[in-house]
């Protein structure tokens, strides 16, 4: 919903000035979470520090939509998606490590708001704004309505969320689902799932880069179709050496990454069909594409999470049947 929130803002007062603002927001919450001495204040925190994040991730993706030519977006967004896949990679391994370093787990958020303030410093010197005054949409919230249903009603656009919802999907159920049977089930001590988990991120980052080389040659929705099938195909052999031998670390961990390669295939290819057409509106078109890919990602994660977590199938038949549903809608368009 944050998402939501800032694209309007990004149209009305630029690229630069509402990044600067949430990053700003970003740096002063993460201090707060780790300074924070209830959970509710911790919660409270969290919430303005993802509000912060919102923001960030929309300007990157409207600026990129504002400078680069739309024949090279889709190799761009790619290699940003690949480049923003290096953050979920690196974490659990760094912040399993800062816990054991610093005894504390407030330690990663003091790790997060010097690393953000350092950023920022940057950006004030750095960014540019790419939005000019001539060109920045009115903030009123009937024009802002009729902007989102005119995005909601939008055939490319949706089946691009849609595409785009589960390759956020299959990552946030495995960040749900795979700490409790890795660590609770298997037994992998907690500071070495990092190296789990990181081995799945680099599998995500190459089928991004892959995926920026093939935009020469293939149509945006064949390279989404390509992740969908792949993801479908790790789901199935997931499911299957679940059933066959049960509970298993390799079981788990080598067919996901084949999942995660399929995902690195989707991310790119999808954000650049779906802000195509809506150059006049970037920011609340990518506010729109983010905000329901989160929210799909949200409930799927919620619903396979909620299942008694001890074994994997779960999480591998929402994922085969999701990765089928959205290949069919991307097969039975023959718009780029």
């Amino acid at each position: 919903m944050g998402q939501v929130i800032m694209g309007p803002l990004v149209d009305r007062f630029g690229r630069r000035s509402v990044g600067l603002f949430s990053l700003s927001l970003y740096v002063l919450s993460s201090f707060a979470c780790g300074h924070a001495q209830l959970i509710s204040e911790l919660i409270i925190a969290r919430l303005f520090q993802a509000l912060g994040a919102c923001g960030c991730y929309v300007m990157v993706w409207t600026i990129i939509r504002d400078i680069v030519p739309e024949t090279q977006r889709g190799k761009i967004f790619s290699y940003l998606n690949g480049l923003g896949g290096v953050g979920p990679l690196v974490a659990p391994l760094l912040g399993g490590y800062l816990v054991i370093w610093f005894h504390s787990w407030r330690a990663s958020f003091i790790f997060l708001g010097v690393y953000s303030a350092i950023v920022l410093a940057i950006l004030l010197m750095a960014l540019p704004e790419t939005l000019p005054p001539s060109k920045r949409l009115p903030l009123e919230w009937r024009q802002i309505f009729k902007r989102f249903v005119l995005l909601l009603t939008h055939p490319e656009f949706v089946r691009y969320a849609l595409a785009a919802g589960l390759g956020m999907s299959c990552l946030f159920a495995y960040f749900s689902v795979s700490p409790i049977l890795l660590i609770e089930q298997l037994g992998v001590p907690a500071h070495q799932y990092g190296f789990y988990f990181a081995a799945n991120g680099l599998t995500y980052v190459t089928g991004c880069l892959i995926t920026s080389q093939l935009q020469k040659r293939f149509r945006l929705a064949t390279l989404v179709a390509i992740g969908c099938t792949l993801i479908g195909i790790g789901a199935l052999i997931m499911l299957l050496i679940s059933k066959i031998g049960g509970l298993s670390l390799m079981g788990i961990v080598i067919p996901n990454f084949i999942l995660a390669f399929g995902v690195g295939f989707i991310f790119g290819p999808a954000m650049a069909g779906a802000l195509q057409s809506f150059g006049h509106m970037a920011g609340t078109a990518s506010a729109c594409m983010g905000g329901l890919q989160f929210i799909l990602a949200a409930f799927v994660g919620a619903a396979v999470s909620g299942q008694t977590l001890t074994s994997i199938q779960p999480y591998a038949a929402t994922m085969a049947a999701l990765s089928f549903v959205v290949l069919l809608i991307m097969l039975r368009s023959s718009k780029t």
